[in-house]
C-alpha cells in the first residue's frame, strides 16, 4: 500500500486544520461531555471531509456506489460512535442517584468500559449477521496473525517514548485512568481488586476499539474505499482521542494509519489488539510509578 501524494497531502491538511481547531478551542476535552448531535458532527466532518476527497480524486476512476457507503457510514460508522460519546447508557440502567457517592468515580470508569464493549461490539455483530455471515472471521479481522513477534518488538521499542511521556504534566492529568480512593474505603477491599477489576474492562475496551476501527471499519470500507479504507477510519479514530493530551492524539494518527494499514494487508487485528493493550498497560503502569515516586 502506498501513500498517495496529492489526496495524502490534502488529508494531512485537513488533519491539521482539525486538530489547530479542537486544541485552539477546546471543543472537546477531559473536561467536557459531548452531546450525540455534537458528536455526530465532530465524527461525520471527520468521515466525509476524508471520504469526499477520495471521491473528488477517485470518483471519474472507479464504479463507486454512493448510497450505500452513505448508509452505512450512519449506522456503520457514526451511530455506534456519536452514541457511545454522546449517551451515558449506564445511568439510564442505574440512576447516578442511586450509585453511593464513595462508590462514583469507580462505578462511571467501570461502567463507561462496558458500554464502550458494547457499542464496538454491537454494530459489527449485526452487521456480520446480517451480511457477512459466511465470512465473520474476515469481517472482524480475526484471522491469525504470522508476525506477532514483530508486534512485540515494536511494543519493546516503544518502552522509552513512553517512560518520557509519563514524566509531562498533562500525561499525569489524564493516566493513570483509575486512582483509587472512597470506593476502597467504602467496600473495604484492597485497592488492588478495585484497579484489577478497572484494568479488566479497560483492556476489553481496547481489544474492542481494535475489533471495531481496525476490523470492522477497514474490512467493511474496502468493499467501495479498496487500500484508502485507512483514511477515513485514521480521521474518526483521531477524533477519539480529541479528549486527550495533543501529543497523544497526533500519536493516535499515526498510530491508527500504520495498524490500519497493518489490518488491510494481513487481514489480522491480533498484532493491532497486541501492540494497543500492551502500549496501554505499560502507560497505566508508568502513570502508577510516577504517582508513587
Amino acid at each position: 500500500m502506498h501513500f498517495p501524494n496529492r489526496f495524502g497531502i490534502s488529508w494531512i491538511v485537513i488533519l491539521v486544520i482539525a486538530l489547530y481547531v479542537n486544541y485552539g478551542a477546546k471543543l472537546w476535552n477531559s473536561d467536557k461531555h459531548l452531546s450525540f448531535l455534537e458528536a455526530i458532527f465532530l465524527y461525520g466532518l471527520a468521515f466525509w471531509a476524508t471520504t469526499g476527497l477520495w471521491l473528488y480524486f477517485q470518483l471519474p476512476k472507479r464504479i463507486f456506489k454512493f448510497k450505500e457507503l452513505f448508509k452505512f457510514s450512519c449506522w456503520g460508522v457514526l451511530l455506534p460512535l456519536a452514541s457511545n460519546a454522546g449517551f451515558e447508557v449506564q445511568f439510564w440502567i442505574i440512576p447516578p442517584q442511586k450509585v453511593p457517592l464513595p462508590l462514583w468515580d469507580f462505578f462511571y470508569q467501570i461502567s463507561y468500559n462496558l458500554q464502550s464493549i458494547v457499542f464496538y461490539s454491537c454494530i459489527p455483530l449485526i452487521y456480520a449477521y446480517l451480511y457477512e455471515k459466511h465470512q465473520f472471521r474476515s469481517i472482524y479481522g480475526l484471522k491469525d496473525s504470522d508476525n506477532l513477534k514483530v508486534y512485540v518488538g515494536i511494543l519493546i521499542a516503544m518502552i522509552p517514548l513512553i517512560i518520557w511521556a509519563s514524566v509531562q504534566q498533562d500525561f499525569l492529568e489524564i493516566y493513570p485512568r483509575y486512582r483509587y480512593g472512597s470506593a476502597e474505603e467504602y467496600l473495604n477491599i484492597s485497592p488492588w481488586i478495585t484497579t484489577a477489576l478497572y484494568e479488566l474492562t479497560y483492556v476489553l475496551h481496547f481489544i474492542a476499539l481494535e475489533v471495531f476501527f481496525r476490523g470492522f471499519l477497514v474490512r467493511t470500507l474496502a468493499i467501495w474505499l479498496h487500500d484508502y479504507a485507512v483514511f477515513p477510519m485514521t480521521a474518526c479514530y483521531m477524533v477519539l482521542h480529541f479528549e486527550k493530551p495533543l501529543a497523544e492524539c497526533i500519536g493516535s494518527i499515526l498510530g491508527g494509519y500504520i495498524l490500519g494499514i497493518l489490518s488491510f494487508e494481513t487481514r489480522s487485528i491480533q498484532g493491532g489488539i497486541v501492540l494497543h493493550v500492551g502500549i496501554a498497560i505499560m502507560m497505566e503502569i508508568a502513570a502508577f510509578l510516577q504517582i508513587k515516586n
